[in-house]
């Protein structure tokens, strides 16, 4: 009880601001090693349960943190009923819980030894719902989508231009010969001296699509930059993370990068992809019925003025004629008209 108490009590200041924030890598490391897991798991654990949501200033927060809480089973297992609190899985809400304190790719960096010169890195977190642009120091110019944390440095050093990006953005590069450009996303890299294209590497997604408008780009498995792909204008190379491999798609670049103009396009989409995407486009829960299926592929296209009720309507008129849906709050309920089909 006494190291629990001791470890909550670290957490506690860290979470408040009383520990500076220059000792937030320190700590991360600490998190992250296996030593007094159980106590760490327990000392979180009761730090989220101590969260009051009402507190917090911002809607997108609150609505992550009853999300997690319901996919975790928070709500119904105790922590000694039902052991869900292993570290890895902790720092995957640790993002929600502590942004912008903590994060899931700051975490994946430090796992990774990434960061190249961390006493300069900016982080910019992108809500639901919201768009945002940035330039970098060397020109560049990003375009970060909703739901996207992007890492990048005050100022540039050395023979390489290292930037992090969890989420979609896209990247107008200012072109330099001998200082290249290099995307990181976790599972796969983009290098490029300068050009435009677009990624797509949003965490929960299976697969991270990087999509060239102008230029060319060379997309990588870290570890294995002589076996990746230089791709062409409106070429895509698409990496499947479950088994690590790469395809190269011949695309028409704008449709993957409408969403800068803010369009929303879907080209063969699975539903389940689509409800994703406007969730984040729009903030909201897409809940749906058992007999809706979300593998099904659809392509349509959205404007930039058509509001969630009107994308919604749309929705249900490819989807089946048998579809109701209903909005509350920031919750979309897709149900069949068959009675017992909800959940």
């Amino acid at each position: 009880m006494k190291h629990e108490n001791r470890i909550y009590d670290i957490l506690r200041r860290f979470t408040d601001g009383i520990i500076h924030s220059s000792y937030r890598r320190d700590i991360l490391k600490w998190l992250l090693n296996d030593n007094e897991s159980d106590e760490k798991d327990k000392a979180l654990f009761r730090l989220w349960n101590e969260v009051d949501t009402s507190a917090l200033s911002s809607s997108q927060i609150q609505s992550s943190l009853r999300s997690v809480k319901l996919k975790l089973g928070l709500n119904t297992f105790g922590i000694e009923e039902k052991k869900i609190f292993h570290l890895n899985l902790i720092l995957k809400y640790a993002a929600i819980f502590l942004l912008p304190l903590i994060s899931g790719l700051s975490v994946w960096f430090l796992m990774n030894n990434s960061y190249k010169n961390t006493s300069n890195m900016i982080e910019c977190f992108v809500p639901n719902g919201e768009k945002k642009t940035i330039t970098l120091s060397d020109g560049t110019k990003v375009i970060l989508n909703s739901g996207s944390l992007f890492i990048y440095p005050e100022q540039f050093y050395g023979d390489e231009r290292c930037v992090y990006l969890s989420g979609e953005g896209y990247f107008d590069v200012f072109r330099c010969d001998d200082f290249p450009f290099i995307v990181h996303t976790g599972r796969l890299n983009v290098k490029v001296l300068g050009t435009r294209f677009n990624i797509e590497a949003y965490p929960d997604e299976k697969s991270i699509t990087t999509t060239l408008n102008k230029g060319s780009v060379k997309v990588f498995i870290p570890e294995k930059e002589s076996d990746g792909l230089i791709l062409k204008p409106n070429e895509q190379a698409v990496y499947h993370s479950n088994n690590k491999s790469l395809d190269l798609k011949k695309v028409d670049a704008n449709d993957y990068s409408s969403w800068t103009e803010g369009e929303i396009c879907f080209i063969q989409e699975p539903l389940f992809s689509v409800l994703k995407t406007l969730s984040r486009r729009y903030n909201v829960e897409f809940r749906y019925d058992d007999k809706i299926n979300i593998e099904d592929l659809y392509t349509v296209n959205f404007k930039s003025d058509e509001t969630i009720e009107q994308v919604v309507q749309v929705l249900t008129s490819i989807i089946d004629k048998d579809i109701v849906a209903s909005i509350k709050g920031d919750i979309v309920y897709l149900r069949t008209r068959e009675k017992g089909g909800n959940r």
